[in-house]
C-alpha cells in the first residue's frame, strides 16, 4: 500500500499529483473526459508541474521520500507556505491548472509507473533503458534508504537540464553546472546552451527555493568551484573565472585561466571534480582519452593524456601535474587528514591519491616503481562510476562517519564503503548500498556533502548513460531532464533543522567560529572565505574554540601558512603536538612550503619515527619535496620497518627515495655501507630513475640481485642494458651466464629482456649478447658439436582434437606423475584426462611415427562405473597415417594402476599415429592416462618446447648462422605446424620481402596436403620468388577463411605483397572478403598505389552487403545462445587462451584493451554484437593506428605510445610491434578496433557460447 501524508495542506481543490490513491477517488468521473493539450503531453507535461503550475501556485514545493516505510514506494509529501508576493488571482488560476496537471500525471502514472514496477529483471543491464521517464515525485517513490533517512527533491527540470558537477559556497548556496549539449559539444559557430545555476535558501528554512542562472552560453561545463564574486569552472575548451563585478548575481566578465584543455576525443570526463585543498590549490580530474598540454602564466607546462589529476592556482598563475594514470576519474573528495580520494570510471570506485603516483590505466606504463596499490578489489557490479563523497560531518549516525559514497550510474544505486585503516593505508570495505532506486533512469553522477550535513546527489536522469556503448546522436538520449536530491538523517524525532552558513555580510569573527565546526565542509568553506575575502583581517587567534577544537587548530595552522605568517618555530611545535591530526598537518604544511624549515633533518626524522603511521606518511611526503642526504638512511630504515600491509607508506617511501636518488651527488653518497637488503631496495628504485648512475648501480650489485624473482631480475637486466655502456653490458652478461648456467629458461627470459632494453635504447646488439644468444639457442635446439640429432630422435608432437558431439572445452589432457605402474615404477609420467575434471572430453592425437616390430605403452583409467559394462567411450587406438585405418584398439584397464599393453606389427606398417580418446562425460570413472611408450619420442618431455624457444631466440636476434639448421628442421616439421610456423618466421625474419613472411604464416596452416606443404617449405628456403604466387594460391585453396587472413596480413606490409594478394583474389584463389577485413583494408589503403586501390574497390563493389551478413550472423549466434547457453566454466578457459592477451578481468590478463569487469551488465544481445562486430562502436582510445615506414613497410595495431626511441603497437593477437621513431614516415589512426573482427571464425560455436556465458556472468 502507498502511504501518503500531506502537511501544510494546500488550499481546497488542489491535489498533489503524487497523492495517487486519493486522487483516483476524487477525479474518477473525469477519467473518460477529453484532456486539454497541455495535459495530454503525458510525462513531460507532468514533470514540468514544479516549474510552471506548482511554481505559480506555491513558489516552491518540497517533495520528500522517507525510509519510515518498508516499501520503497511509500512516500511522505509536504507543501510549503505560499509567498505573499503572488497575487491571489494567479493562485486561483494555478489551482485550476494544477488540478488538471495532477490528473494528467495520474494517467501517466497508470502507465509509466506500472510499467516500471513490472520492468524486466535485466532492465538495469540494458545500455538503452526501455522504461519511460517518471516525474520527480514518482522517481523519488522508487528510492530505498536506510532507516532514519529521507530524500527530498532540491531542483528538477526545467530549472536545470543535465547536472554535471555541484559545489557549495561559503554562504551555503549550491552551484550546479547543467548541460543540454552533452555529449556533443556546441559547434564553433554558435554559443552553447549550457548554464551554471545557483540554488539558494534565502529564508533559512532548508529549502533552496531560488534558482538563478549565473552564467549561460557555456559548452558542456563540468568542474565548478565558487570563488570570491564568481565561480571557477571548466567549459569547453578552457578553465574560466566567471565573475559578477556589479553584484547583480549574474556573470558579466569571463577570464580564461587555463586552456585549451583537451575535449576533442571525448566529452564524458573532461575536467571535473574541482576540490579546494587545505593548501589553497584547486585539485581536479582530467578525464578519459583527451590530450592536454597547458601552462600557467608562469610558463610551467604539463601534458596529460587520458586519466590524470592536476592542481592549479586560482589566479591562473600555475598548473601542476598531481598524479598520473587512472582511466576516467570523475569526482574527488578530501579527508580531514588532507588525503584526496577519486572515483575512477573503469578501474576502482575509490582510489587514494599519492602525490606523483602512477595509477593503472589502459596500457599506460608506470614510472618504474609500479602502480600505486589499489585500496579495493570490488566494483559494486559496474565500472560506470560517477562522483564520490566522504562523510565528514556529525549529522549522520557514527557508522557512516568517514565512509565514502559513490554514484553507480549503471545499477541505479549510491554505493557505500567504510574505510578500514591499515597503518597509514586504507582498505575499502563494501557496505550495503546507501540509496537504491528501481527507476532505471536514475543516474547518480555527482555527490557532495553539504554544510548542513546532508548528502546531495546530482541525478543525470536519462535513458542512456553510456558514451561508447550507444551512439552520441542516439535519439533516445534525453537532454532536458535532471534532478538534484538531498538525503538527510532525521533519526527518530524527524528533526531536519540545520544552522545556516554565515551570510553575505558575515564578519571574520563569525567565519573563525566556524573553524571549530564538526562539519568539515562548513569549516573548510569558512577558512577559504576568510582567505579569499578577508585575507589580512583573518587572525586565527580570534578563534575562541581553537584551544578546545583540534579541527580549529588545524585550520588555524593553514590560515597562517597561506597568509605567509607561519614561522618555523610554530611548525616545530605543531609537529610535536599531542593531536595526531595536528601533527599530520604540520608535515603537510612542510610539504607545501617552497623552502625547508630550519633544522629540517631533526624534524623529518622525528616524523619518520612518529607513533602514528599517518604522521609518518605525511613526513615522507614532505621529505619527497625537500630532499637532503640526511634523510636517505632514515628513509631506507623506515621502509624496512614498515609492515608490508601498509602499502601506501611503503610506496610513499619509495617515491621519496626516488626523488633523492635523482641527484647524482646523493646517489654517489648513498652507495656506501649498504646491506644486501638495502641494495635490493635501491635496485627496485633504480628502475624509476632512467639515469646512467642507476644502470651502473645495478651492474655493480648484479650478483646480490641475481636471487631476485625471475620477473624482477628480468626488469633489472632490461634496464641495465638500456642505460649502461657496452663494456658494462659484457660484465652483466658474464655474471648472468655464470649465475644461471643451469637454468636455460631464465637465460632465455633475460635475453628477451636485454633485447627489449636495446630496442628502447635504439641501439644495435653488442657482440657479447649475440654470442650469448647463439650459445643458448644451440643448447635449446639440441645441437651437439654444431649438429642436430637424427630425425628419429626428434620428439613427436601431440595435438588436441574435440570429441565428436561433445563440448569443446579445450584439451583435457595434462602430464601427471601420480600413478604407479604394474612393474613397480612410481610417479609414472602419463598423459591424463583426470586433472581438469572427469566430465571434460577430447582426443589427444600424436604425430606420425614408425612403431617398429613391437609397440607397447602403459595405461591406467576407466570406461564407466566398474560394476557396469564398459561404455566403449574411453580407449586408445593405433591408426595408419596414410589410410587412417584403425590398426588396433585398447580399452582402459579399469584400474588406477598403469598396466602394460602390447602390439605386434605383423604387417610391417611404417607410419602410424596414436589417438587417446576420452569420450566419457560422466562424473566418475570417466578418465584415462597413457604413457611409457616404446617409441621414446611419444613420451612426455620438454624437448619440443625447448626447441621452439631456441627457434624463437634465433628469430629474435636474427642469428643468420643458424639458417641451415632451421632449413633442416623446417623440412622435418611436416606434422608439427606450430614449430613449422615458428621456423618459417625465423627464416623469413632474415629478409624484408613480405611474401616470405606470408609463406611463414602458411607454414602454420593445418591440413595442407604433403605436396603443398613441401612447396611452401621449398619456396621459403629458395632465393627465388618465382614460385611464391603459385604456392600461396595452393595454400589459399586449402585454408579456412581465418587461415587465409593470417596469410594475407603479412602480404599487406609492402606494395609487392599487396599486389600479390589482390592478384590471388582476382584469380579466385583467395576470398575477396579478405579485402574487407580491417587489418587488411587499413594496410592496403596505406601502401597501395592508385591503380591497385582502383582494382581493390572494384572487387569490393562486387561483394554482397557486409552489414546484412554480419547482422544475420549476430542474430543467428544470439538465437543459438538463447536456445543452448554455454558453460561459464569452460568460457573462462576460452577467455584465458584467446582474450586475456589484451583484456583484463578481476586483475588478471593484460590491460591493453578495455577492462571487462562488469561487462555482463550489457546483456547478451549487445555483448554478442560487440564480439562479432567490434568495429561498430569503437572508443577513440582503442582505434587502430597504421604506420608506414620510410622503407614502405606497413604495421597496424593499438598504439601504446613511445618507449624510448621506438613506437609500440599491439596487434590483434596481443603481440607487441616495435618501430624505431626515425623509421616512421606516416601514422594514421582509423575508426577500426584492433580486436579481430573474425571471432566467429577463430572460435567454434561451442567456444563462442561458452565465452559468452562467462562474460555474461561478470556482473560484479
Amino acid at each position: 500500500m502507498v502511504e501518503t501524508v500531506v502537511t501544510n495542506t494546500p488550499p481546497a481543490g488542489a491535489r498533489l499529483a503524487s497523492d495517487r490513491r486519493r486522487h483516483v477517488g476524487v477525479n474518477a468521473p473525469l477519467l473518460n473526459q477529453p484532456l486539454p493539450q497541455f495535459i495530454t503531453g503525458g510525462v513531460d507535461r507532468a514533470e514540468q508541474d514544479r516549474g510552471r503550475a506548482a511554481a505559480q501556485l506555491a513558489g516552491k514545493r518540497h517533495v520528500v521520500a522517507t525510509s519510515k516505510c518498508a516499501s520503497p514506494s511509500r512516500t511522505s509529501l509536504r507543501w510549503c507556505d505560499l509567498p505573499l508576493r503572488f497575487a491571489w488571482e494567479k493562485v486561483v488560476e494555478a489551482l485550476f491548472r494544477f488540478q488538471f496537471a495532477a490528473l494528467g500525471l495520474l494517467l501517466c502514472f497508470a502507465t509509466a509507473t506500472h510499467a516500471q514496477d513490472n520492468a524486466p529483471a535485466d532492465e538495469f543491464a540494458k545500455v538503452v533503458r526501455t522504461t519511460e521517464p517518471l516525474s520527480p515525485a514518482d522517481e523519488m517513490a522508487t528510492f530505498t534508504l536506510p532507516e532514519g533517512f529521507k530524500a527530498s527533491l532540491v531542483v528538477a527540470e526545467p530549472d536545470i537540464a543535465k547536472p554535471m558537477n555541484m559545489a557549495f559556497d561559503a554562504r551555503g548556496r549550491l552551484w550546479v553546472t547543467t548541460s543540454e549539449e552533452y555529449p556533443i559539444p556546441a559547434p564553433a559557430d554558435r554559443a552553447g546552451k549550457d548554464r551554471i545555476v545557483v540554488l539558494e535558501d534565502k529564508d533559512g528554512d532548508g529549502i533552496r527555493e531560488t534558482v538563478t542562472t549565473f552564467a549561460d552560453g557555456l559548452n558542456i561545463p563540468m568542474g565548478v568551484y565558487p570563488y570570491k564574486d564568481g565561480v571557477i569552472c571548466f567549459s569547453i575548451p578552457n578553465i574560466w573565472f566567471l565573475q559578477d563585478t556589479d553584484g547583480d548575481g549574474k556573470c558579466d566578465e569571463r577570464k580564461e585561466l587555463y586552456g585549451p584543455m583537451g575535449f576533442e576525443r571525448d566529452t564524458h570526463g573532461m575536467c571535473n571534480g574541482f576540490t579546494r585543498g587545505f593548501d589553497g590549490w584547486l585539485y581536479a580530474c582530467h578525464g578519459f582519452n583527451n590530450h592536454t598540454t597547458v601552462a600557467g602564466a608562469d610558463g610551467h607546462e604539463i601534458t596529460m593524456q587520458s586519466g590524470n589529476t592536476f592542481r592549479f592556482r586560482l589566479d591562473g598563475s600555475r598548473i601542476e601535474h598531481f598524479t598520473h594514470g587512472l582511466v576516467n576519474p570523475f569526482g574527488m573528495t578530501q579527508s580531514p587528514a588532507a588525503d584526496l580520494f577519486v572515483a575512477d570510471c573503469h578501474t576502482k570506485p575509490v582510489s587514494l591519491l599519492l602525490p606523483g603516483g602512477y595509477y593503472e590505466s589502459f596500457g599506460k606504463p608506470h614510472d618504474g616503481l609500479g602502480y600505486v596499490p589499489p585500496m579495493m578489489d570490488h566494483l559494486h557490479g559496474s565500472t560506470a562510476i560517477g562522483g564520490i563523497a566522504q562523510y565528514n560531518a556529525d549529522v549522520f549516525p557514527a557508522e557512516y562517519h568517514g565512509n565514502t559514497f559513490g554514484g553507480n550510474v549503471m545499477t541505479g544505486c549510491v554505493n557505500r564503503n567504510s574505510l578500514q585503516q591499515i597503518g597509514s593505508s586504507f582498505r575499502a570495505k563494501e557496505e550495503a548500498d546507501f540509496l537504491v532506486s528501481t527507476d532505471p533512469w536514475f543516474r547518480p553522477m555527482d555527490l557532495q556533502v553539504g554544510p548542513d550535513g546532508a548528502m546531495y546527489i546530482a541525478d543525470f536522469y536519462n535513458r542512456i548513460i553510456g558514451h561508447y556503448e550507444v551512439g552520441l546522436d542516439h535519439p533516445g538520449r534525453d537532454r532536458k531532464r535532471g534532478r538534484i536530491w538531498k538525503v538527510e538523517y532525521q533519526g527518530n524525532n524527524g528533526n531536519t533543522k540545520s544552522v545556516p552558513m554565515p551570510g553575505e555580510s558575515a564578519t571574520p569573527d563569525e567565519l573563525l567560529a566556524e573553524l571549530a565546526s564538526p562539519n568539515m565542509p562548513r569549516r573548510t568553506l569558512a577558512m577559504n572565505r576568510l582567505l579569499d575575502s578577508y585575507r589580512n583581517a583573518a587572525s586565527p587567534s580570534q578563534s575562541s574554540d581553537a584551544a578546545e577544537s583540534v579541527d580549529a587548530q588545524v585550520h588555524a595552522l593553514w590560515l597562517q601558512q597561506r597568509q605567509g605568517n607561519l614561522n618555523d618555530q610554530a611548525i616545530r611545535i605543531s609537529a610535536e603536538a599531542e593531536s595526531e591530526l595536528v601533527r599530520v598537518h604540520a608535515f603537510r604544511i612542510i610539504a607545501d612550503r617552497d623552502e625547508a624549515v630550519a633544522n629540517s633533518g631533526t624534524i623529518m626524522q622525528q616524523g619518520f619515527r612518529d607513533a602514528s603511521p599517518l604522521v609518518r606518511r605525511a613526513a615522507v611526503l614532505a621529505a619527497a619535496k625537500h630532499v637532503h642526504f640526511s634523510q636517505l638512511r632514515p628513509l631506507i630504515d623506515l621502509y624496512h620497518d614498515t609492515p608490508a600491509e601498509d602499502v601506501y607508506l611503503q610506496h610513499s617511501v619509495r617515491m621519496a627515495l626516488r626523488n633523492h636518488l635523482q641527484s647524482p651527488e646523493l646517489f654517489q653518497q648513498l652507495d656506501r655501507e649498504l646491506t644486501d637488503r638495502d641494495i635490493k631496495l635501491v635496485a627496485a628504485i633504480c628502475l624509476a630513475l632512467n639515469t646512467p648512475d642507476a644502470g651502473s648501480f645495478l651492474i655493480r650489485h648484479i650478483r646480490v640481485l641475481s636471487d631476485a624473482p625471475p620477473d624482477e631480475f628480468a626488469n633489472y637486466t632490461r634496464f641495465a642494458v638500456r642505460h649502461v655502456s657496452a663494456q658494462n653490458v659484457g660484465t652483466l652478461t658474464a655474471v648472468v651466464r655464470e649465475r644461471f648456467a643451469d637454468n636455460p629458461s631464465m637465460q632465455l627470459e633475460l635475453l628477451k629482456a636485454a633485447s627489449d632494453g636495446l630496442k628502447q635504447r635504439g641501439a644495435s646488439t653488442p657482440e657479447v649478447i649475440r654470442n650469448w644468444a647463439a650459445t643458448l639457442a644451440a643448447e635449446l635446439i639440441g645441437l651437439k658439436n654444431g649438429k642436430l640429432p637424427a630425425a628419429d630422435a626428434d620428439p613427436i608432437v601431440w595435438s588436441y582434437v574435440p570429441y565428436p558431439g561433445g563440448k569443446d572445452q579445450g584439451s583435457p589432457f595434462q602430464v601427471t606423475h601420480r600413478r604407479t605402474s604394474t612393474d613397480g615404477m612410481k610417479e609414472t609420467p602419463l598423459y591424463s584426462s583426470l586433472p581438469k575434471g572427469e566430465q571434460q572430453t577430447g582426443i589427444y592425437r600424436s604425430g606420425s611415427f614408425n612403431p617398429g616390430e613391437q609397440f607397447s605403452f602403459y595405461m591406467a583409467g576407466h570406461d564407466g562405473v566398474p560394476k557396469d559394462p564398459a561404455g566403449g567411450k574411453n580407449l586408445v587406438r593405433l591408426r595408419d597415417a596414410a589410410t587412417h585405418e584403425t590398426l588396433h584398439t585398447w580399452p582402459p584397464p579399469r584400474n588406477d594402476t598403469a598396466h602394460q599393453f602390447n602390439w605386434t606389427n605383423t604387417d610391417d606398417v611404417q607410419c602410424t599415429y596414436i589417438e587417446v580418446v576420452d569420450g566419457d562425460s560422466g562424473n566418475a570413472f570417466a578418465w584415462l592416462a597413457v604413457g611409457r611408450f616404446s617409441v621414446e619420442g611419444l613420451n612426455p618431455n620438454t624437448r619440443i618446447e625447448q626447441r621452439r624457444e631456441g627457434i624463437e631466440l634465433i628469430g629474435l636476434f636474427q642469428l643468420a648462422d643458424f639458417r641451415d639448421v632451421l632449413s633442416i628442421l623446417l623440412r622435418r616439421s611436416n606434422s608439427d605446424v606450430t614449430t613449422g610456423e615458428l621456423l618459417g618466421k625465423a627464416i623469413a625474419g632474415m629478409q624484408a620481402d613480405s611474401r616470405f613472411h606470408a609463406l611463414a604464416a602458411a607454414c602454420g596452416v593445418t591440413d595442407l596436403a604433403a605436396t603443398v606443404r613441401s612447396s611452401v617449405h621449398n619456396a621459403l628456403l629458395s632465393d627465388s620468388t618465382d614460385n611464391i604466387e603459385e604456392t600461396l594460391g595452393k595454400v589459399m585453396a586449402s585454408a579456412t577463411s581465418a587461415q587465409q587472413l593470417r596469410v594475407a596480413e603479412p602480404l599487406c606490409s609492402d606494395l609487392t605483397g599487396a599486389k600479390l594478394l589482390v592478384a590471388l583474389v582476382d584469380k579466385g584463389k583467395a576470398s575477396a572478403e579478405l579485402l574487407r577485413r580491417p587489418t587488411v583494408a587499413d594496410a592496403l589503403k596505406a601502401v597501395a598505389d592508385e591503380s591497385l586501390n582502383s582494382r581493390v574497390q572494384q572487387l569490393l563493389n562486387s561483394l554482397p552487403d557486409q552489414n546484412a551478413e554480419r547482422d544475420a550472423l549476430i542474430a543467428s549466434r544470439t538465437q543459438n545462445y538463447v536456445q543452448q547457453p554455454g558453460s561459464a566454466v569452460a568460457g573462462e578457459a576460452v577467455f584465458a587462451k584467446n582474450c586475456s592477451v589484451c583484456h583484463q578481468v578481476a586483475g588478471k590478463g593484460k590491460k591493453v584493451g578495455p577492462n571487462l569487469d562488469g561487462i555482463g551488465s550489457r546483456g547478451a544481445n549487445r555483448l554478442i554484437e560487440d564480439m562479432l562486430a567490434p568495429n561498430r562502436n569503437v572508443d577513440i582510445a582503442f582505434r587502430t593506428s597504421t604506420v608506414v615506414t620510410t622503407s614502405g613497410k606497413v604495421a597496424s595495431g593499438l598504439s601504446r605510445g613511445y618507449d624510448g626511441a621506438r613506437l609500440i603497437l599491439i596487434d590483434s593477437k596481443g603481440a607487441e610491434i616495435s618501430i624505431p621513431r626515425d623509421d616512421i614516415e606516416e601514422l594514421v589512426v582509423s575508426r577500426r578496433s584492433p580486436m579481430p573482427d573474425n571471432v566467429a571464425e577463430i572460435l567454434t560455436e561451442q567456444q563462442f557460447r561458452d565465452l559468452t556465458a562467462w562474460l555474461l556472468s561478470l556482473r560484479n
